[in-house]
């Protein structure tokens, strides 16, 4: 079940924030403590963001600002079970004219997943203004006109 996420999620987030970026990309630098990540979450997710709940468990979230994705992740455990799709889904319909987002440019997993989904890369850098300073690539989702193409910006 997908819903609105609560500031006392906070918790449950960034311990799937940790372990996925953990398990995924473990080449990534580490910049913040755990009551630092889950500081940020609790006003994070005071904005527009979504949890996927398992069995009363959150498995995943998905965090909006505007008409960018800054988050999606899933539990290392919840993977490859369709959490990850529903949250995209869910988030392409509440951003129905489209959206951006960045993933970093060696997360091949992540990338397969955005890829398969219709989403597409727009610009690639080098990392120069992301605070990790590791490569990544701005993607976006634009919704598919009836002919299969995507709309136009």
């Amino acid at each position: 079940m997908i819903r609105r996420a609560r500031p006392e999620d906070a918790e449950a987030v960034t311990r799937i924030f940790r372990e996925s970026r953990a398990e995924a990309m473990p080449w990534l630098p580490v910049l913040h403590t755990e009551e630092e990540d889950r500081s940020w979450f609790r006003g994070a997710l005071a904005g527009e963001a979504y949890v996927f709940e398992a069995g009363g468990t959150i498995v995943g979230y998905a965090a909006l600002r505007e008409d960018e994705l800054h988050d999606l992740y899933v539990a290392p455990g919840a993977q490859r079970q369709g959490v990850g799709s529903a949250l995209l889904a869910h988030v392409q319909e509440v951003r129905p004219n489209g959206f951006h987002f960045w993933a970093f440019r060696d997360n091949s997993t992540a990338r397969r997943f955005y890829d398969s989904r219709g989403c597409r890369v727009i610009r690639e850098t080098d990392g120069a203004d992301n605070e990790e300073k590791m490569p990544d690539v701005l993607y976006e989702w634009l919704p598919t006109s009836p002919n299969g193409e995507g709309a136009e910006a």
